[in-house]
Parts: structure tokens; C-alpha cells; sequence
């Protein structure tokens, strides 16, 4: 018709707004979020690719190899995270011009959502995308009625406190990991209000 314009809506979209209660429904509908930084397009997915999650967490969280108390995700498999799957567990992959950049998993709680794993590859890192997919964690958990978002991190890596309390996340609770050594692992609980 003339003067009339189309606009193409993807169908993800359509059926999202008709099912917004159903998280089930959503993450099997491959729910994309695209966001324009810079010239570069950051798609943001909800999916199931375990592959590769585990290998960006495993190159991000490389450099807590020789620590003396290494990082515990760099002993995760595949076949533990599919069991995490299989229990509630989210995974959500930033990918910058088809490679996928940044991951992070995650659990829906009584009224909060948890992340974990925050991982972005090396190369990669100071671009902005760990914040990116934070903030596309607390709209979820908005989308679902949740009024809170945490993630518990090792006090002893001051890069990651700056990062949390930049976008407004808050010591809420300290505690000791303590790891097969013996060696205790100061950690704090971070939590942010939505």
C-alpha cells in the first residue's frame, strides 16, 4: 500500500512478548540482544554452547594458573557443566562479529539472580563486554520479576572489586574459601538492587 511502512519484527521477538513469563520458552527460542559498539555488533545470547563457554573461561581465568591457590574454574569440564545445565543453569556468550568474545553462567533464585564465571578471552578484556553482559543479567532478572542480581568474587583481585563497584554492586557478606591445601581464599558476596 502506498504511504504505508512495514517493519520486520524478529519472530523471537513476537513470541517473546507473548510468552515473556515462560523462561523456558525463551531460552529454547535463542533469545538475541544486539547492541552497536562502535563499529563493532555485540550479540548477546542465551544458548547452551558448553564448548565454548568452557573455553573462554578457561583462557580468562589462565592467569590464576600459577597462583598459589589456582582458581577452581580452571578444573571444570564440559560433563560438569552440562550437570549444571541440567540443574537451572544459564549461560549467556557475547559475540563480536561472529566470534564469541565474553560468557558468563548464571541461576535464577528465589528473588535473585546469581552469575558466575564471568569470563571474557584475554585479548578482549578492557573492551566493555564483561559490563555488557552484566547489564543484560540485570534486565533478565528484571524481565523475571527478581530484584536483585550477585556474584561472589576473591577480594584479593582489586581489577574485579573496581569492576563491580563501578556499576553500583556492593560488599554484602565475607567469607573464607577454603581450598584441598588448606589454603584460605578470602571471598566476598556482591550484590546489586534492580
Amino acid at each position: 500500500m502506498k504511504g504505508t511502512q512495514l517493519i520486520a519484527v524478529p519472530f523471537p521477538i513476537l513470541l517473546y512478548s507473548s510468552f515473556k513469563h515462560s523462561f523456558d520458552y525463551l531460552f529454547n527460542l535463542f533469545y538475541i540482544y544486539t547492541k552497536v559498539k562502535g563499529l563493532a555488533i555485540l550479540n548477546i545470547i542465551l544458548n547452551e554452547d558448553v564448548e565454548t563457554n568452557l573455553s573462554i573461561q578457561l583462557k580468562a581465568f589462565a592467569e590464576y594458573a600459577t597462583d598459589p591457590t589456582p582458581s577452581s574454574a580452571l578444573d571444570e569440564s564440559v560433563e560438569q557443566i552440562n550437570e549444571e545445565l541440567q540443574n537451572g543453569t544459564k549461560i549467556l556468550t557475547a559475540i563480536v562479529e561472529g566470534k564469541p568474545v565474553a560468557t558468563v553462567r548464571f541461576l535464577l533464585k528465589a528473588h535473585l539472580l546469581y552469575f558466575y564465571r564471568l569470563s571474557v578471552l584475554p585479548a578482549e578484556q578492557g573492551k566493555g563486554y564483561a559490563k555488557q553482559l552484566i547489564t543484560k543479567l540485570e534486565d533478565f532478572a528484571k524481565q523475571q520479576g527478581l530484584n536483585e542480581v550477585q556474584c561472589n568474587v576473591r577480594y584479593n583481585v582489586p581489577r574485579n572489586l573496581y569492576l563491580y563497584t563501578s556499576i553500583d554492586y556492593q560488599i554484602i557478606h565475607e567469607y573464607d574459601v577454603i581450598k584441598p591445601n588448606g589454603a584460605a581464599i578470602k571471598t566476598v558476596t556482591m550484590a546489586k538492587k534492580i
